[in-house]
């Protein structure tokens, strides 16, 4: 290990430091402050470190996933990944096929927090095909089913994620009604026609969206449910990664 950072952070964990080989993968720096992949011989893991507050400045993207960070309940509540695996939330989808990464190690302090999982091999999502998707789905349909209408005692879970994580975007939303933008090749090419408009009405209602959302039967959810954090096992089973989201 040459970073010292990372010599911190497993130093934390109780990890010694001799013999890892260790790689830092592409990840969103606002919100996640380092993430390392390491390997010793046999064994591979990964080393997560969260922040209270990053450094100010930055461009409006990442300066729009580090405002308020400190909240507890906000979608971006910057302790919410160790504070799961500590509680154990993480494993609440497992009985239906659906668990996350086996948790190594987590130490929680005022300003940082930092954890070590397991590195999981398996068929990342980007390559399934769409009977695996089915699959997925499912699993996430019954894990979370089983929650409805039950309130956990966690005052760190997120709410009202849809709306806030949607409407702090900073997003130039007068582009829906410029001809212009819609006519760039690279939209032209890949954006069907009926796209423009079914956009401009999804913005247009969008609270009466949000209310609908509101209005629905209330249960435990990962919310970031998406191909860069699911990973299929050899064994059909799934994987869920990156618990940031986790709430109601």
């Amino acid at each position: 290990m040459e970073d010292p950072e990372l010599k911190s952070a497993a130093a934390r964990l109780g990890l010694a430091a001799d013999g890892w080989t260790a790689r830092e993968p592409l990840h969103n720096k606002a919100l996640t402050a380092g993430i390392w992949e390491l390997t010793r011989s046999d064994e591979h893991i990964v080393i997560k470190r969260l922040v209270r507050q990053r450094q100010p400045g930055g461009t409006a993207f990442t300066q729009h996933w580090s405002h308020r960070k400190q909240e507890p309940t906000r979608w971006n509540y910057w302790a919410r990944e160790a504070l799961a695996y500590k509680s154990e939330l993480t494993s609440s989808f497992a009985d239906a096929g659906l668990r996350a990464p086996r948790c190594l190690g987590v130490d929680i302090g005022n300003d940082d927090a930092v954890l070590a999982i397991e590195y999981v091999d398996g068929e990342p999502a980007e390559r399934w095909g769409i009977s695996t998707y089915a699959d997925a789905a499912r699993a996430l349909g019954a894990g979370q089913a089983r929650f409805v209408g039950k309130t956990h005692q966690h005052e760190w879970l997120s709410t009202d994620f849809i709306r806030t994580y949607s409407t702090e975007k900073p997003v130039r939303w007068e582009l829906l009604d410029s001809d212009a933008a819609w006519a760039q090749p690279l939209v032209a090419e890949n954006f069907p026609d009926s796209l423009r408009g079914a956009a401009a009405m999804l913005h247009a209602r969008r609270e009466d969206l949000y209310a609908l959302a509101n209005a629905c039967s209330r249960t435990l959810c990962h919310l970031d449910f998406w191909t860069k954090n699911l990973i299929r096992e050899r064994d059909g089973g799934f994987v869920l990664l990156d618990w940031a989201f986790l709430g109601d």
